[in-house]
């Protein structure tokens, strides 16, 4: 007899029993939905790639059935260059990026055989390798600092270098910057993921987004990192300024700029500009451009600025602070003389064949046909005018004259200021406060003259 045949099992609330017995509980929760539904895209990766490269991206699709003939579509100015089918969900895509491509988030499109193309939306993103950070006024006639940062960290600058930095100043042949019209860039440093560089904003440049295009490497083997809407110039007037009177520059930021005009009155004229600041740390500039605007027309520069005109064009007038100083005014200021002028005849090679110059004057086609060469110039100071300073400064002429300017007393021998120190090219000498009398202007070549570049201006005034 078995004990076990007329048992009677019965099912146990416990879950351990009712396992072991085969028992059937009450119906759980309902659990997640499965892969079912329409095919479909579920994944792109990477999801970017910038302008001017190349990338290889996995498409990976959901309940699809990709095979030969399968194509993943990016956009415009992507182009797909091969495609491996990897398995019915997943394709693997080599692409390339035009340099022109447009920047920002786009489609990416699955066709193929055997049904409607598959999107997913705004699954890819087309970026620019660099970004850039700008200190200063972003607007026409303007001076800004920028750092330009290379995002593409498989692609660094190239930054080979000449110079030593100490008799030749250091370059970058491998790297050059690429602006639109209006927009210059000056390199300043170079690191394989960053860049220093100033930008030069014409007054007349166009305003809105405008390009920024860094190539690096050698010739003939250039990458390029462009950048479409780097900067975005913000369009302004010029304030315009009356000869005679101050007018106050307040410097907010770092690097900020100020944009002037100036319009002198009929017939020949001397046109200054001088700005100055208590602020210690300041280093205050004015570039005096022509009617264009361009900085490619620049006619001056320097914390007194100043040009011989017989038209009345509009000139303008650019204040910038190098030195990152702020929270300070500047005094700014400009003046107007009314001038004769005339040119130089020869011989005026010392005293007694000095030219006789009614002030102020504008000296006009001159020229030093020689590292000997010297212009003798002569002057008198009326009592009335006891007690003020000749001003003279020579102009392009050529721009690469390189001139020094000297003042001596009646007798032609005893020096009363200079020579001039001869920082540039073209030379702003004034002198000490001078008593009535009788003097000498003498303009020579320095000692860095270089033949066939003589031809000059200059005008000389009291102050």
């Amino acid at each position: 007899m078995t004990i076990f045949s007329s048992f009677v099992f019965r099912c146990s609330s416990l879950a351990l029993s009712a396992l072991a017995l085969g028992c059937t509980g009450a119906d759980g929760a309902r659990g997640p939905a499965g892969l079912g539904g329409p095919p479909s895209v579920s994944a792109v990766l990477p999801a970017s790639a910038f302008l001017g490269g190349s990338a290889t991206v996995t498409v990976s699709g959901n309940g699809t059935q990709w095979g030969d003939g399968t194509t993943p579509e990016f956009g415009p100015g992507v182009t797909v260059k091969s495609v491996v089918v990897a398995s019915p969900t997943a394709l693997v895509a080599d692409i390339e990026v035009a340099f022109d491509a447009p920047v920002g988030l786009r489609d990416v499109t699955v066709s193929g055989e055997g049904g409607e193309p598959l999107a997913y939306r705004g699954a890819f993103r087309v970026l620019a390798p660099t970004s850039i950070v700008t200190e200063g006024t972003v607007a026409q006639g303007s001076i800004v600092v920028a750092k330009v940062n290379n995002l593409d960290v498989l692609r660094p600058y190239d930054t080979t270098t000449e110079g030593d930095g100490l008799f030749t100043p250091i370059t970058y042949p491998n790297l050059t910057l690429g602006t639109e019209s209006g927009v210059a860039a000056q390199l300043e440093s170079a690191g394989a993921y960053s860049l220093g560089a100033v930008l030069i904003i014409d007054a007349d440049a166009p305003a809105g987004p405008t390009s920024l295009d860094v190539l690096s490497g050698p010739a003939g083997a250039r990458t390029s990192f462009p950048n479409p809407a780097a900067i975005d110039v913000a369009a302004r007037a010029p304030e315009a300024l009356t000869a005679g009177a101050a007018a106050s520059v307040a410097v907010d930021a770092p690097y900020d700029s100020k944009l002037f005009a100036v319009t002198p009155g009929a017939g020949l004229r001397i046109v200054e500009a001088s700005v100055s600041s208590s602020e210690l740390n300041a280093n205050p500039q004015l570039y005096l451009l022509g009617e264009s605007g361009r900085f490619a027309d620049l006619l001056s520069a320097g914390a007194s600025v100043g040009i011989a005109t017989g038209a009345s064009p509009e000139l303008k007038l650019v204040y910038w602070d190098n030195s990152g100083s702020s929270g300070y005014a500047a005094a700014l200021r400009v003046s107007e003389y009314p001038a004769t002028g005339g040119g130089e005849a020869e011989p005026n090679g010392g005293a007694a064949n000095a030219k006789a110059l009614t002030l102020p004057f504008v000296i006009q086609k001159a020229s030093l046909a020689s590292a000997a060469d010297e212009d003798w110039f002569t002057f008198t100071v009326a009592a009335a005018d006891a007690g003020k300073s000749a001003h003279v400064r020579t102009l392009p002429g050529d721009p690469l004259t390189d001139a020094v300017v000297e003042l001596f007393e009646s007798d032609g021998v005893t020096t009363v200021d200079g020579p001039s120190d001869d920082s540039g090219y073209h030379e702003d000498a004034l002198s000490s406060p001078l008593a009535a009398g009788t003097y000498y202007v003498v303009i020579r070549a320095s000692s860095y003259f270089t033949p066939g570049n003589g031809d000059y201006d200059a005008y000389v005034h009291l102050e």
